[in-house]
């Protein structure tokens, strides 16, 4: 399986680095550097064959620019955390081949039965809700800062958004304690009484029996209970499962089931958009880029491994088509616009401001 997968690595290292090489060399050349695209070609297949450097890597950190020792302390560097990734990944795909013991299996049926009774209180009251209104989700991408807030709407805010001092957010949506952690603070104290928190429970199964026992490398990503007392939260839990070949799906019934969350907080919060069964959803701040996030720079940033991961990216605008599909069956009377687009341009209705 670890074989397959450095082979088709390399045939996208053949394919994005011949790309990314025609223009290297355009821009060495408006710099009046000599350098052919041949030569940069060559030294991205170098990189990733000895150090295991993508060649998106090679770009973004511009290994071209640096010297012998400088190129290959970086090099190393990279590649050693994209082969304990890519050894993470082969062990995640082993065990879902794996047959689940007793003990996982009944733990698995508890957990669905208490995520029934906890999204009874949770999200049934909000069933159709803002039917014949306007939402807008406000995530964290960068065009976030040339959006013009609409009047009249309910606003949802992802993660970080509530920091947008221009907007009054009726509601606040955070998942992953890795992402909003340092925020915390305040946003359990932000708006209290008219800004309605969702606080997931996210990665809970993956507790230090399970990280252990089947060599998983996960961060702290639950946030805590004591937030969510804080805060008066309500809590809800995600449908994610330690193991792959689990397809993502958009939830119909967030009532009863876990909501999905596709790799982004934006899709539990559209998933809960759709459930009010407004009449229009504006998608502002989802740009699937790699551009960073609209707020400051004391706050946490996007890494430079982070950023280079191109396929984290594509593989959100894979998941805002399955979103598109879902609503098209789900909630036809339902209008999807998104502001400012940039990955997601075209998907949906486009509107610039």
């Amino acid at each position: 399986m670890l074989m397959s997968m450095k082979l088709k690595r390399f045939f996208q290292v053949i394919k994005y680095g011949w790309r990314d090489s025609a223009e290297i060399a355009v821009e060495l050349r408006k710099q009046k550097q000599s350098c052919s695209r041949l030569a940069i070609f060559r030294d991205i297949v170098h990189c990733y064959t000895h150090y295991n450097v993508f060649s998106v890597q090679y770009r973004y950190e511009r290994l071209w620019e640096m010297g012998h020792e400088e190129k290959r302390n970086a090099a190393i560097k990279i590649g050693t955390k994209n082969r304990i990734r890519d050894t993470v990944l082969t062990r995640r795909r082993q065990c879902s081949a794996v047959l689940w013991d007793e003990d996982i299996v009944n733990r698995m049926i508890q957990t669905n039965l208490s995520t029934m009774q906890m999204h009874q209180r949770t999200f049934l009251p909000f069933k159709s809700l803002h039917t014949g209104e306007d939402v807008v989700i406000v995530a964290t991408g960068p065009t976030v800062k040339n959006f013009i807030p609409i009047p009249g709407c309910k606003y949802i805010s992802v993660n970080h958004a509530f920091l947008d001092e221009r907007i009054e957010f009726d509601y606040a949506f955070a998942i992953d304690y890795y992402s909003v952690g340092k925020v915390l603070p305040q946003l359990n104290a932000y708006r209290k009484g008219k800004c309605v928190k969702f606080y997931g429970l996210h990665k809970e199964c993956l507790d230090d029996e399970i990280v252990n026992k089947w060599g998983l490398c996960e961060e702290n990503r639950l946030i805590p209970e004591s937030d969510a007392i804080a805060a008066g939260a309500l809590r809800f839990r995600t449908d994610f499962v330690p193991y792959f070949g689990y397809d993502w799906r958009p939830t119909y019934d967030i009532s009863s089931e876990p909501l999905c969350t596709m790799g982004s907080t934006a899709f539990i919060a559209m998933e809960f958009a759709l459930w009010t069964n407004p009449r229009r959803i504006y998608i502002v701040g989802c740009d699937c880029s790699q551009s960073g996030h609209f707020y400051n720079e004391g706050l946490t940033q996007i890494s430079s491994y982070e950023k280079s991961k191109s396929d984290v990216y594509s593989g959100m605008v894979e998941s805002w088509r399955k979103i598109k599909k879902f609503a098209a069956r789900y909630y036809p009377g339902t209008e999807i616009v998104s502001v400012n687009p940039v990955g997601l341009k075209g998907l949906f209705k486009d509107i610039y401001q």
